[in-house]
């Protein structure tokens, strides 16, 4: 009898141990890959364009006649997301990527800005470009 209370004394130790003990979690979420999307800016002129990807660090694309640009873009890893009990998500995991922005430049002076995000949602041409409409 002794031992059965013992080893239900334990058990229940033990349930309230692995509920009560782990706390905070942290999860690491998936890497994103470096990436090449391809822009094309569909202007009347469109050499006098700069596409400037921000990143963290800046980066200028010249823009050729044909208006056809390839970005490089980074691979990116979000912080870890942290979680109470394994369960419930109280911080972290804020998305580098989300912050990146691709910017359109004439002359020096910003023609359109959009987050990099959104560059993935443009409409395609044919040979599979991201088409980006600029009035003149």
């Amino acid at each position: 009898m002794v031992k059965r209370l013992r080893l239900a004394a334990a058990l229940a130790w033990l349930a309230l141990a692995s509920v009560g003990l782990p706390g905070c979690a942290y999860r690491m979420p998936a890497a994103a890959a470096p990436s090449l999307p391809r822009l094309r800016l569909a202007a009347q002129s469109p050499r006098q364009y700069v596409v400037r990807l921000e990143t963290g660090g800046i980066k200028d694309y010249p823009v050729p006649a044909d208006g056809r640009v390839t970005l490089e873009v980074p691979g990116a890893r979000p912080r870890c997301q942290v979680y109470l009990f394994n369960w419930i998500r109280v911080g972290g995991g804020a998305d580098p990527s989300k912050l990146w922005r691709i910017e359109v430049l004439a002359g020096g002076k910003s023609v359109r800005t959009l987050p990099l995000d959104e560059l993935l949602r443009l409409p395609m041409d044919p040979s599979q470009d991201h088409v980006l409409r600029l009035a003149e």
